[in-house]
């Protein structure tokens, strides 16, 4: 490791949080607002009552030679020409999801010190679903460990190459989740069948994030925001915002579903205890 260190935190952290059916509870704490300098990302886990995310499992690295690489959901994608090492948390019943039990990989780091949590979902409002509907094979929360780990060396890659995925085959599902590495992290969402927006979280900051997407008040140009082509545009020609402001953009507003007093609650919970 080098000077920042970086640490994916047991999903044991947020248990207070929340442990009930859509209760994921994510927190990201950057370098300088830790008291030993490291970038932390965490989150805990509602996928079922027998899932304790406690499986470790390694991947190594390897040079690949198929043309096609099949993820677990049936979503198929170029298959890259190696795989960095990784090591994954799987969920307890990955193998019977998968054979190579590399699906709900749900968190992980490779040997880039690249590591993801994987996901808090979120809802997609009506009328973005009707602009831009999810697809029924695209990108989801069980593959996007598996799909990212074994290729970006940094956070902002991870971020960067996620979003191609989401751009060119399509999401099936909102989902929020957070990419790190020794020197940042990132708060990414997805929000439609092809539209994101990713934010790096300030070194002197944190983000807690439950079951929505929050992500608002940013600058579409800004030099720590990333983002789908013509987001904007399409913000506004489907009129998912009643005025679309690009230096103060209300991606959350847009495409989810804000003020739920169930994920807003446990937000509020997480920045008191904090803060």
């Amino acid at each position: 490791m080098k000077k920042h260190t970086l640490s994916l935190l047991s999903a044991t952290l947020l248990t207070l949080l929340g442990t009930s059916a859509d209760a994921c509870t994510g927190l990201i704490v950057g370098k300088g607002a830790s008291a030993d300098g490291s970038v932390m990302i965490a989150r805990n886990e509602d996928f079922g009552v027998n899932n304790w995310n406690k499986y470790l499992a390694f991947r190594p690295a390897q040079q690949n030679e198929g043309k096609v690489w099949k993820l677990g959901n049936g979503l198929e994608v170029p298959m890259p020409k190696a795989f960095l090492a990784y090591s994954a948390i799987r969920d307890w019943d990955a193998a019977g999801s998968d054979p190579d039990g590399k699906y709900y990989e749900e968190r992980g780091i490779n040997e880039a010190n690249v590591a993801i949590s994987a996901t808090t979902s979120a809802e997609v409002n009506d009328k973005a679903q009707k602009a831009d509907p999810l697809i029924e094979k695209g990108v989801i929360e069980a593959i996007i460990p598996t799909l990212i780990l074994p290729q970006a060396r940094t956070a902002k890659e991870g971020v960067e190459l996620l979003g191609r995925y989401v751009e060119q085959y399509g999401a099936g599902e909102g989902n929020s989740l957070y990419l790190a590495d020794v020197n940042e992290a990132w708060l990414m969402e997805i929000g439609s069948g092809h539209h994101w927006i990713a934010v790096r979280v300030p070194d002197d900051s944190y983000a807690m994030v439950a079951n929505g997407l929050r992500i608002h008040g940013v600058n579409l140009d800004g030099a720590d925001v990333l983002h789908s082509p013509k987001l904007l545009e399409f913000v506004r020609e489907h009129k998912l915002l009643d005025n679309a402001d690009p230096k103060e953009f209300n991606f959350a507003k847009a495409f989810g579903v804000i003020a739920d007093p169930y994920n807003v609650d446990r937000e509020w919970l997480g920045q008191k205890m904090l803060t």
